[in-house]
């Protein structure tokens, strides 16, 4: 456990710096370890605008891996000092008695898209956020290394006066920042059309992007539908020009045949549910769910997937849990979870599934030994056409909407999806909420 106290702006730089040391000592990826020193930094400015507090660093085990939490919170701000009198020739900055969301919003949200599990509690006697990520596969930390390792930040010596000058700059900061309650000027206005012409601009780049992606995915449409109804073709030609045939030789031709049919009928059943979404036309049921039933459905339906490369699933449920929802769709969304980690992980690998109830939601991860993925591809992971150049270097095709109508799916559930890879090589997490039945 490593613990900060929260007074000065230069904990606030402290904060910083111990978050990205224990991000890298968890083996997060150095991006990782970037954006939680930014956020926890964030959200302990907000902090120290209000009042003093703490942050801490854990280590905390999950199914499967281990997890950093963060939890940040003020002191207790009733019955708390004011703050302390300004030195000569400084004025005071205004701190209000509880920090509250709309202080930390934006620092807050931040932290809610970076974690696997967001907690705000902000009606306790210590206002405050928890939150928490599942620590990267293969990452090489215990409970006791990462304690060890955790001492060695402790006892790292304040520099008095560097803090004192970053309390007198923020000062100067405060009383230069008086002006922009005034009524908008000029350059308000300015500022405000070129804000404007960069979000077109932005748009603009968007729209053109998914255009490109709509001509790749349309190329691999191709692609995938002409092999299929070649392998039908021939397979036709030889019926009709055969003199005879022997019955093993039918049979054969004829199991071809099905396979082909089958496999254009998924591409087709992907090709309407992305007409359904995109229309809004999608409709689901809204029945109780035995997840962990559903999920045993899921493993079962990629089974010969699974057995044709000679590879294991680890089954975790630690809790039952039931959800309102459409029970075949739910049973498509983690078939393709586990399809794809099977589809680019190597022979005899093992993928993990792990299902746990927490607080009023129920967390399933699917985690796998595979080729993992770069930041670049994981954020448009979950968009329809944009993983086109994912399965055109992919190990066994398919068009790439799997993944796209799994994010679909879990949205129209109430839930979230969320991928994790600490790069190629390294295997990815996939990760799967949903709010249990009658939890509103």
């Amino acid at each position: 456990m490593v613990n900060l106290s929260l007074s000065t702006e230069f904990d606030v730089l402290t904060a910083r710096q111990r978050a990205m040391q224990v991000a890298g000592l968890c083996g997060f990826h150095s991006l990782d370890q970037v954006r939680l020193g930014t956020i926890v930094s964030d959200l302990a400015r907000d902090l120290v605008g209000y009042g003093a507090g703490t942050v801490r660093f854990t280590l905390r085990e999950m199914a499967l891996r281990m997890a950093l939490e963060v939890a940040i919170r003020q002191d207790s701000p009733e019955g708390a000092p004011d703050v302390p009198a300004p030195a000569a020739g400084q004025r005071p900055a205004p701190r209000r008695a509880r920090w509250g969301a709309q202080d930390a919003s934006a620092a807050a949200n931040a932290a809610r898209g970076w974690s696997d599990a967001f907690h705000a509690d902000l009606s306790a006697a210590r206002p405050g956020f928890v939150f928490s990520r599942g620590c990267p596969p293969g990452a090489d930390i215990t409970p006791e290394s990462f304690a060890r390792h955790a001492a060695a930040f402790e006892g790292v010596p304040v520099d008095e006066e560097l803090a004192r000058a970053l309390q007198r700059n923020a000062a100067l900061t405060s009383e230069f920042a008086g002006p922009a309650a005034r009524p908008p000027t000029l350059r308000d206005n300015v500022d405000q059309l070129a804000r404007a012409s960069r979000a077109m601009g932005e748009r603009a780049d968007a729209a053109l992007q998914a255009d490109a992606h709509k001509g790749e995915f349309l190329a691999i449409l191709a692609h995938e539908l002409r092999s299929p109804l070649a392998a039908a073709g021939a397979a036709a030609e030889l019926l009709v020009n055969a003199q005879s045939v022997q019955v093993e030789q039918l049979r054969s031709i004829g199991l071809m045949i099905r396979r082909q049919v089958r496999h254009m009928s998924r591409l087709t059943e992907d090709l309407l549910d992305v007409s359904r979404f995109t229309r809004g036309a999608i409709v689901l049921a809204s029945d109780a769910v035995d997840l962990p039933a559903t999920i045993a459905d899921a493993i079962e339906q990629v089974g010969e997937l699974i057995r044709r490369k000679g590879q294991r699933v680890q089954w975790l449920c630690t809790a039952p849990a039931t959800v309102s929802g459409d029970a075949t769709r739910l049973v498509q969304v983690f078939a393709n979870l586990l399809a794809n980690a099977s589809r680019y992980s190597g022979r005899g690998t093992q993928i993990g599934i792990a299902l746990t109830a927490i607080g009023s939601e129920v967390l399933v991860e699917i985690v796998d030994e595979g080729i993992g993925m770069e930041p670049a591809v994981i954020a448009s992971l979950f968009a329809f056409y944009a993983q086109a150049h994912v399965s055109a270097d992919g190990r066994e095709g398919g068009l790439g909407l799997g993944l796209a109508l799994v994010g679909s799916l879990v949205v129209a559930h109430g839930g979230t999806v969320a991928a994790h890879s600490a790069g190629p090589g390294t295997g990815s997490v996939f990760s799967v909420r949903l709010p249990l039945a009658g939890q509103g």
